[in-house]
């Protein structure tokens, strides 16, 4: 954000160029390898079998004959770790093949084999690792990232934990990150995390040293290697939003930054989830997004989905899930500097 602006954020939205994208954020399942303590075990206890390829293949075919007004279909997979669900490449494979509109992104710890990646990158768009200090794979991750970088687009989250010791276990992996040489291009976000993560989230608290950190240090970062080409990796998946100022001005920014400054606060501004953004928990419950808002509105394998047709009233106060932060949004009395329409 620009400091020295008096104006105030009152919408975001995706950046001119792109056009309207819908968005949607997938929890596969919630069989993880990690008992992260920072995590709620719904996430990851396993208690939901595992999908049927056909009736995913079903689903997608009804939601893009739905959404057939928007240009960019992108699928955003999480788990769990997403990866487990044995059909995963192979509904990735079908996604692609069956709307051109299609971008694919997974969230993933990086714990499957270097080869699995080297399949899945055929597939997919971008790659998000999220690094947990407390199940460390520093040398199998950096391994990957050197191998199949140049194949794909890279993302590295790095979860930084008050607990001092996973804090400095975070920045000494960060570190190695940085010295990485035969990736082309890497963006890598330094998480801050938050409280109750995926019921009723709030910030993490931190100690004094570790909240000058986020005050005064960068959160994200773009690790290149200037000695390689790494045009082809530039992908429509990395859809940028942009804040709009109340003087009218317009600014790319960082989800993250909002979150570290809890400038998320967006009660009683006109929100686009269910518009630009669906949200599928690891039973199958669709909803308008992440925060749930509005309640279930269809499942799946249901015939009968009540997709929304205009835009919510945010009734919280606290907006934790960077996809919703980054749906279309304004406060009501400058929805006129919107650019987009659905």
């Amino acid at each position: 954000m620009n400091p020295q602006s008096s104006s105030s954020i009152v919408g975001i939205e995706p950046s001119d160029q792109h056009g309207s994208v819908l968005d949607i954020s997938w929890m596969l399942h919630n069989q993880c390898n990690n008992r992260c303590s920072y995590c709620q075990p719904h996430n990851y206890s396993g208690s939901f079998e595992w999908l049927k390829l056909d009736s995913a293949q079903e689903f997608a075919r009804k939601l893009f004959g739905h959404y057939h007004h928007k240009k960019h279909v992108k699928f955003f997979f999480t788990g769990g770790e997403p990866t487990f669900w044995p059909n995963f490449v192979e509904y990735c494979k079908f996604l692609r093949m069956e709307d051109p509109r299609v971008i694919i992104g997974v969230n993933s710890n990086g714990s499957r084999p270097l080869c699995y990646w080297h399949e899945l990158s055929e597939h997919v768009q971008e790659i998000i690792v999220s690094y947990h200090p407390e199940y460390q794979r520093d040398d199998h991750l950096l391994k990957i990232f050197d191998e199949v970088g140049h194949k794909v687009f890279f993302s590295l989250r790095i979860m930084m934990p008050p607990n001092e010791v996973l804090w400095k276990r975070s920045m000494d992996f960060f570190h190695k990150v940085q010295k990485l040489k035969k990736v082309p291009y890497l963006y890598c976000e330094l998480v801050p995390l938050q409280d109750n993560f995926g019921n009723e989230s709030r910030p993490a608290v931190y100690n004094e040293s570790q909240n000058k950190f986020w005050k005064e240090e960068k959160l994200t970062y773009k690790i290149r290697n200037l000695e390689q080409d790494y045009s082809h990796l530039k992908s429509i998946f990395l859809i940028r939003r942009q804040q709009i100022r109340s003087d009218g001005t317009r600014e790319l920014f960082e989800p993250l930054q909002l979150v570290a400054e809890n400038q998320v606060n967006f009660q009683g501004w006109n929100c686009s989830v269910g518009l630009d953004l669906l949200f599928i928990d690891f039973k199958g419950n669709i909803f308008r997004g992440g925060c749930q808002v509005g309640g279930k509105i269809g499942h799946i394998f249901e015939d009968s989905v009540s997709y929304p047709s205009r835009q919510v009233i945010c009734p919280k106060d606290f907006c934790p899930c960077g996809t919703d932060l980054q749906t279309r949004k304004f406060q009501k009395a400058f929805e006129h500097l919107s650019v987009h329409s659905d």
